[in-house]
């Protein structure tokens, strides 16, 4: 087995190279998987986290963080299974399924309140947020925004590691995009103090965990002031983000030029968005990776096909169009049939708990009608010993009455034959009884009145 030196070590290396080289990272761990120097359950997480930093990769992120998420052995550390629980909610999200996602976070975020932990809490308000944003809840959506940005200022204030930096600026960054996405420029440069003080905290923490992830901060922050001051009138601060923005090294790769398109888009600048975009496909077809993918069906085909209507281009603006359509439909597809699979493997395990639950339930109501049964028993096995010992006693009694009628009865007779024969001799002129008779008589008289 291996140690858990070892295995640290590949951790640390993959999310190292999980956004800068993912090619890499997904070789290490499947060189993890062949010598079994990771558990499956870790393997799997991890190449959810390398194909979620790697954008775009979502639904081969979705497909394994679901593989870690149902291993038998979630269950054995709880900490995991809040981990693997906050990257299963992530994915539903990142992939359009937020009904999923939103049960996954509800029930991760008990989990993390219930083991005191903050940064995986906010991690889940961060993806509730995001849900509740997409479905039309704005304002709620805000609300949560809020709960998870003053968790982690406090955690920030308390510790200033790399980890609550980053959960901080992420939830900044997030809103502002929700902002973006529904034309609150003015609430975006409202919170540009705050989220300037949670980018600054984050740069000087020096140390990264994800190699990338600061400059990728940059960026985000960059790109969500270039089109708020933009679209609030200060052209010359845009332009000064916007240079900022391009000087990242996130935004000169071919997965961050999503970032221009906002800015490039507000500024009618269509020919160059639309020639970032096709770059971009191109990294697409070139690294083999699957178009029937959220960030390109959702983000690129409709500014493609909005930056070729106003270029005058209608015609291919229709074909990006009618593509959009297709492969929205083949998302939805796609999605739905993760879904199905991850309810019935749910289903499966709720329908063997629930027959267990069952079993149980129908022993104890076994058990308790046994009991119930033996008490009666035991209740009725008292009552015929009394009832045959009361007839006993009865029957006793009856023999002895008996006995003491035939005894009268006999007596009566012999008492009245004695009385026949006074009576005869007293009629003969007789004294009617000798001494013998009158002591049989006195006799037989104490016998009838003892008896009676």
């Amino acid at each position: 087995q291996p140690t858990s030196d070892e295995q640290r070590d590949i951790i640390k290396r993959v999310n190292d190279l999980s956004m800068t080289r993912p090619t890499e990272a997904l070789a290490l761990l499947d060189s993890a998987e062949q010598r079994h120097a990771m558990q499956p359950i870790d393997i799997n997480a991890m190449r959810s986290v390398v194909y979620n930093n790697a954008q775009p990769a979502n639904g081969k992120a979705l497909k394994y963080a679901i593989m870690a998420a149902n291993d038998t052995a979630i269950g054995r550390d709880p900490k995991k299974q809040l981990l693997i629980t906050a990257l299963l909610a992530t994915e539903y999200y990142t992939c359009g399924s937020y009904d999923h996602s939103l049960l996954a976070a509800e029930k991760g975020i008990a989990m993390a309140r219930k083991l005191k932990a903050p940064l995986q809490e906010a991690s889940l308000l961060l993806t509730t947020a995001l849900c509740e944003s997409e479905t039309g809840m704005v304002g709620k959506a805000m609300t949560t925004f809020d709960k998870g940005i003053k968790l982690m200022w406090r955690q920030t204030r308390l510790h200033g590691d790399w980890s609550s930096c980053s959960r901080l600026v992420e939830l900044y960054s997030q809103k502002a995009g929700v902002m973006i996405d529904n034309a609150m420029y003015d609430s975006i440069v409202g919170m540009h103090h705050g989220f300037t003080l949670a980018i600054k905290a984050y740069n000087k923490c020096g140390y990264e965990k994800v190699k990338g992830s600061i400059d990728h901060a940059n960026a985000w922050y960059c790109s969500a002031y270039a089109v708020a001051f933009q679209h609030t009138g200060d052209k010359k601060l845009a332009a000064e983000y916007f240079a900022r923005l391009k000087a990242t090294a996130y935004a000169s790769r071919p997965e961050g030029y999503s970032m221009l398109l906002p800015y490039l888009m507000a500024e009618h600048r269509y020919g160059e968005a639309i020639a970032l975009m096709d770059k971009e496909e191109r990294m697409y077809v070139r690294t083999g990776r699957d178009t029937v993918d959220y960030h390109f069906v959702r983000t690129l085909l409709p500014y493609r096909t909005k930056a070729l209507y106003c270029e005058g281009r209608y015609k291919e603006a229709a074909i990006q169009g009618q593509r959009a359509i297709a492969l929205n439909d083949s998302l939805d597809r796609r999605i739905k049939a993760q879904g199905a699979q991850w309810i019935s493997e749910a289903l499966g395990t709720k329908a063997k708990d629930m027959k267990l639950h069952e079993q149980r339930k129908s022993l104890l109501i076994t058990y308790s009608v046994v009991g119930v049964i033996v008490v009666i028993l035991l209740v009725v096995l008292v009552l015929f010993i009394r009832v045959m010992s009361f007839n006993r006693i009865i029957r006793r009694k009856n023999i002895a009455a008996t006995k003491a009628i035939n005894d009268l009865i006999a007596y009566k007779k012999q008492l009245s034959y004695l009385l026949k024969t006074r009576q005869e001799k007293a009629s003969d002129g007789g004294d009617g009884f000798d001494e013998d008779d009158h002591k049989m008589f006195m006799r037989l008289e104490q016998r009838i009145i003892s008896e009676q």
